[in-house]
């Protein structure tokens, strides 16, 4: 089937020749539908991918143009038995060598043939009265004995070399008409006129005894007898079906006629097998046939008909092998098998394997198309099965062949150059693994590329990192040349492999789901489209980049970057693949989408996308919010024009619900997907980040702790040496203070000495000078010590992971293989995020605290109890809606409910045991805005979200790695895209795992 599906591909829709040429390119059919209906009368909106060619030739797309009506070629479905009328074709126009050329003859044109003059010479058939036919009626069925030229009874019939039958006028006159060849009227065979013959001796009988009844006096006579009927004018009784009794009113009707005439009817009817009244002529030579006992020798005659039924049936079959008969039971199955007059040992090749195809059907049919088993099962009982493995290696027939775009798909992932493919192939050739040819795999790559990628350079804005500010510098760009073309191309591919689904009519049968997102990652920003009618539209392997430059993500780069995008997708907006209009949804970052539609983004005060909600009233819950406007494309051009009219200062934008620019795409913000993989990133970390955070605190009271022991009682290997160090300078400190506490005693002698050496001495005494000289020594020293003790305390500040209990979740996170970013405030990606959110590495990370805490100091382990209780509750509840929001399936209703429950405990929860936090804007997203869009489109964000678009600049990085021996940027960039389209082709199905 997938040979005949590529042979469809290489034929004319209209003319059934090849359309494959290096001259005239072919024309898809579904890109002139109309002028194909006008001209050809072909509706190709109805056409079948495994019978009607896709494409037509250059000779019939210029017939388009013509106001003359044309036919096309009626395309017959392939066939499983016997020879298909499609490849058969095929392989006939395929033959190598030039064609035939017309033969011209010299001197004075050939006069016209004579015809009649054929005609005449033959043996002359049974004819009929044409005067007095048509007051008889037959009584059985005459599609046999009529001509299909002018559907009456045959006169003068002739037969053609297909056993089919006409009248020789008529014939005469369709071969006058159209020549000396002519079509067949009835199976279209091809028949030359004299071929024509007189028709078989059996069809004189045959027509003969046809059973013919005169409408006027009721009488029953054959169709050989017509001539000599005598009508006597006076209606007789109509006969009737043996079982159905004779009335007393017929009985009377009988006897008003003449005594002749009643016996006249006496003699003239008689019942046969079949329970109708017939004429009492012996019976014919079919009947007497029909009742011969099958033990009876075959007669020639019976041979003869016999033969003309086989032949009959086996012309009006498909393949002309197989003949079914019906019996009382299961039908009887006839199959022809032509008479071999050599052995296969002295037969030509070619009859050795017409023999072979025989035997191949045989072999289906009677293994009701198991034929691989059937085969197995013979190999096992031949009496060469020993030597069967020496007989396929002298046939080369224990080779592997490598199936088409495979061979490219394997250069494309691993990166492997031409040379090596090279390598390659002779490599595997030695173990009788055989490829296609490279240029077979150059025209593969160049039918998916179909030259529909540009190049050029493009002023983009980068940051001066050594002056500070914005430099221009010119930047490689790679772009798609037409974006139409090219989903459509990805659409007939998925077509092609079966790959498109509407998703149990979620998505409407007249729409194509088209998203389009970006994202920057890996030096360079990606514009990429994802079709949403296949099974699973936001993976890596149906992400397409359709542009990529080398800059930043900024409003003025994606303004300069996406201009020749950004102009295609109006004509994407109002086209149409076969009948089914296209949608676009938008997908990306949160950050992506607001310079996308020209707001300020999660810094202004009107942070969200969709609705004009301020900072402040997201703290407020649901219950407690004033109403709500959400905004759309109209309220945003609303507005950017008010924030223009007042001088555009990006100060005043929150004046103007933070909007300072338009929007580069008119798709409705209600088709723009909420970032489901950021809001669970952002608030994994928000939380993760307030548990580590609550940790560190726990930990300087679990310092503060043991440094008021006087002995060492922790475990040095348990707590660290920076934490050691922390405890040591805080033992330190204590000391210090203990030490200045300790003068106090002292002071107070000094004063009450001093106080008594004022009462009993002289003024200006030495006693009294020395007593206040130590006096202020000692509260100088004294504030010495204590701020001695305050600078330790204020140097042993430790940083928030640093401890032992803050520490310690680091350490658990990588138990299950999850490890924060350097970069990027120590985020987590979204795999991992995925793992967190498991109920079973929840418990082992909030049960580390405890573990922990027990080792350190095990009076502060009710504390870490309840800390670690409070957020597990939190990760639960948080994980519950990660894994629902987050799904690629159909949600029903009971899901949906059970989400929006879920999100309002998570919230609540939040709200309640948190009050101090903030709500960011990703948290209100999941709050206000997630819900609306899943009860809206049906799925999970999974299904329109931005995880596909994340992924792709990994694998991006690693096919860049893989490109050697280019030199220019741009051209690096654009190996790269090709790469990736040929990775994103639906022939590689099923695909490689991207890995």
């Amino acid at each position: 089937m997938d040979q005949h599906i590529q042979f469809l591909g290489r034929l004319c829709r209209l003319c059934g020749k090849r359309c494959m040429s290096s001259v005239r390119c072919t024309k898809r059919c579904s890109d002139h539908a109309q002028k194909l209906l006008k001209t050809f009368q072909v509706n190709v909106h109805e056409d079948e991918a495994n019978i009607h060619p896709p494409h037509m030739c250059h000779r019939c797309y210029c017939f388009l143009f013509h106001s003359k009506t044309r036919t096309a070629v009626h395309w017959p479905k392939h066939r499983r038995t016997g020879s298909c009328f499609v490849c058969t074709q095929f392989m006939q126009q395929s033959k190598p060598g030039r064609k035939k050329k017309c033969q011209t003859r010299t001197g004075r044109p050939r006069a016209p043939p004579a015809y009649s003059d054929h005609f005449n010479n033959l043996r002359p058939g049974p004819t009929i009265d044409k005067g007095n036919i048509h007051q008889f009626t037959a009584l059985s069925n005459t599609a046999d004995v009529k001509c299909r030229l002018c559907n009456q009874l045959l006169d003068n019939a002739v037969e053609t070399p297909c056993m089919h039958l006409f009248c020789c006028e008529c014939l005469i006159v369709h071969f006058k008409d159209a020549g000396q060849s002519i079509p067949c009227p009835t199976c279209q065979a091809p028949v030359h006129y004299r071929n024509v013959t007189s028709p078989r001796e059996y069809f004189a009988s045959l027509y003969s005894s046809l059973a013919m009844q005169c409408t006027v006096c009721n009488i029953l006579v054959t169709l050989g007898d017509v001539k000599l009927h005598i009508c006597r004018g006076v209606p007789r009784p109509s006969l009737r079906h043996v079982d159905q009794p004779v009335s007393m009113h017929d009985h009377r009707y009988a006897s008003q006629l003449p005594n002749d005439a009643i016996s006249t009817v006496d003699q003239s009817i008689l019942t046969h097998d079949h329970g109708y009244a017939t004429t009492a002529k012996p019976p014919s030579d079919v009947v007497r046939i029909l009742h011969r006992p099958l033990t009876a020798p075959v007669t020639p005659q019976m041979e003869e008909l016999g033969t003309h039924i086989l032949k009959t049936k086996l012309a009006q079959t498909e393949d002309r092998f197989l003949v079914k008969y019906k019996t009382g039971g299961l039908p009887l199955t006839l199959v022809c098998i032509p008479q071999a007059r050599k052995s296969s040992k002295d037969a030509a090749s070619l009859s050795v394997r017409n023999r072979s195809k025989i035997l191949d059907k045989i072999r289906g049919l009677l293994s009701m198309d198991a034929k691989e088993l059937q085969q197995q099962d013979e190999l096992k009982l031949s009496s060469m099965k020993d030597e069967l493995e020496s007989i396929l290696k002298d046939l080369k027939l224990n080779s592997i062949r490598i199936p088409a775009m495979k061979l490219l798909a394997v250069k494309t992932h691993l990166g492997i150059s031409w040379t090596r493919i090279r390598e390659l192939k002779k490599w595997l050739k030695g173990y009788n693994i055989l490829t296609e040819g490279e240029n077979v795999l150059r025209r593969q790559q160049n039918e998916v590329i179909a030259d529909n990628l540009i190049t050029d350079s493009l002023p983009l804005s980068f940051r001066d990192e050594i002056d500070g500010g914005v430099v221009i510098q010119q930047a490689p760009y790679v772009g798609v040349k037409c974006l139409v073309a090219k989903i459509k191309q990805q659409l007939d591919q998925y077509q092609k492999y079966q790959e498109l689904t509407w998703h149990e009519g979620t998505i409407p049968h007249d729409e194509i789901w088209v998203k389009i997102g970006g994202d920057k990652g890996g030096g360079t920003f990606k514009q990429m489209i994802q079709i949403g009618n296949v099974k699973h539209p936001n993976s890596l392997r149906h992400t397409i980049i359709m542009s990529v430059f080398a800059g930043e993500d900024t409003r003025d780069n994606l303004k300069t970057g996406l201009q020749r995008f950004r102009l295609q997708v109006p004509e994407l907006q109002s086209s149409s693949w076969q009948g089914c209009k296209f949608r676009l949804f938008m997908f990306g970052d949160y950050e992506y989408i607001c310079r996308v539609y020209g707001i300020t983004g999660a810094n202004g005060r009107h942070c969200c996308l969709y609705c004009d909600i301020t900072k402040d009233g997201m703290r407020l819950p649901l219950a407690e919010r004033p109403a709500l406007q959400q905004r759309s494309l109209e309220t945003l051009t609303y507005d950017l024009q008010r924030f223009r009219v007042h001088g555009a200062h990006l100060t005043k934008a929150k004046e103007f619900n933070n909007v300072i620019d338009e929007p580069m795409f008119a798709i409705p913000l209600t088709q723009v997907c909420p970032p489901g993989l950021h809001i669970s990133l952002g608030l994994y970390l928000k939380h993760f980040n307030s548990f580590e955070g609550a940790c560190h605190d726990l930990d300087m009271e679990v310092a503060a702790v043991l440094a008021e022991k006087d002995h060492e009682e922790w475990d040095s290997q348990v707590l660290g040496s920076r934490y050691q160090t922390l405890i040591s300078v805080l033992k330190q400190a204590r000391c210090l203070e203990q030490q200045a506490r300790a003068l106090d005693e002292e002071l107070k002698l000094m004063e009450e000495q001093l106080t008594d050496t004022i009462l009993t001495s002289e003024e200006e005494s030495t006693d009294m000078q020395d007593y206040i000289s130590a006096t202020t020594k000692l509260v100088k020293r004294q504030k010495k010590l204590f701020e001695e003790a305050n600078a330790l305390r204020d140097q042993a500040a430790l940083k928030p992971g640093q401890g032992p209990l803050a520490g310690q979740l680091d350490i658990t996170l990588q138990e299950f293989r999850v490890k924060r970013q350097a970069f990027d405030g120590k985020s987590f990606v979204g795999n991992h995020v995925h793992k967190c959110c498991k109920k079973e590495n929840i418990k082992l990370l909030t049960d580390a605290l405890v573990i922990k805490t027990q080792q350190v100091c095990a009076s502060l382990v009710p504390a870490a109890a309840s800390i670690a209780a409070k957020y597990a509750q939190l990760f639960h509840l948080f994980g519950t809606c990660h894994r629902m929001y987050n799904s690629a399936s159909l949600l029903d209703d009971s899901a949906i409910d059970a989400l929006d429950q879920a999100i309002k405990d998570y919230m609540n929860f939040f709200r309640g045991e948190f009050p101090s936090e903030s709500i960011p804007p990703k948290m209100h997203l999941l709050e206000d805005h997630v819900m609306p869009w899943i009860r809206r489109w049906g799925f999970g964000l999974g299904f329109h979200g931005e995880q596909g678009g994340e992924s792709v600049h990994s694998h991006f990085n690693c096919l860049r790695r893989d490109v050697r021996g280019i030199s220019a940027e741009v051209d690096i960039l654009k190996s790269v895209v090709k790469s990736q389209w040929i990775m994103t082709s639906p022939a590689h199905a099923p695909p490689i795992t991207f890995k």
